[in-house]
């Protein structure tokens, strides 16, 4: 059995690639991508499958929207990369989320 670490990080390794790759061909991300990632990770959370529980996604939600959103307001960053972004948050929790916010940065 694999580590829900890895199984996590596979998940949005190729969710957030598939994002760029949309991305950069149709300048949209779609909201089907993101809404499944979101789903993905509170439902890993919520069936205890994953490396944080459904309170950690539900947080890491939170505080990737709350990350994000500022530069969406300022024009800075699309609406399709907040929701992306806190999808990115419901599977990593809010420790993870911090951190890729910062590398980002």
């Amino acid at each position: 059995m694999q580590h829900p670490e890895a199984i996590v990080l596979a998940i949005v390794s190729a969710g957030t690639g598939l994002a760029a790759v949309i991305d950069l061909r149709t300048r949209r991300i779609p909201n089907a991508l993101t809404g499944a990632l979101a789903v993905i990770g509170i439902g890993i959370a919520a069936t205890k499958l994953g490396p944080v529980g459904l309170g950690g996604a539900l947080l890491g939600c939170a505080l990737g929207l709350a990350f994000i959103l500022p530069g969406h307001l300022f024009g800075a960053t699309g609406a399709g990369d907040v929701k992306l972004f806190a999808a990115a948050g419901a599977l990593l929790g809010p420790a993870t989320t911090v951190q890729a916010f910062l590398y980002t940065a």
